[in-house]
């Protein structure tokens, strides 16, 4: 089972997220994933031209650097569209709850130091 984790992980990096518009890979490094059919595929697609192959080191962190900037700007974007969406959606179903003096509630608790258990407590009167 966990031979299989790093070609999860890969699938996982490789898909875009629908929040954000872009792969947790792109966020990372700036550009897409060459995942195996991009490998084998590039070399029959592009013509090979040693001449511009190399690239000076300083070109290829700024333009890393450009790259993460504008993928940043996207996805940032992107996620504040996602969020207005999600609380549009969100306040079609709420409700407006008012509360009167003397109306019971129920009130649930964290426990300190453990987040996910929580300790009932109630019914509380409303003062």
């Amino acid at each position: 089972m966990d031979t299989a984790l790093p070609r999860v992980l890969f699938a996982y990096r490789e898909v875009p997220v629908e929040a954000l518009g872009c792969t947790p890979f792109e966020l990372m490094f700036g550009r897409a994933v060459p995942g195996p059919l991009l490998l084998v595929k590039s070399p029959w697609l592009q013509e090979t031209d040693l001449s511009s192959a190399k690239q000076n080191v300083v070109e290829f962190i700024l333009n890393t650097r450009e790259r993460l900037r504008h993928a940043l700007d996207l996805a940032s974007t992107h996620a504040v569209q996602e969020r207005s969406k999600a609380k549009v959606s969100y306040d079609r179903r709420a409700r407006l709850r008012t509360l009167q003096l003397g109306d019971k509630v129920l009130v649930l608790m964290t426990m300190p130091g453990k987040p996910l258990h929580a300790k009932y407590h109630g019914p509380y009167t409303v003062e």
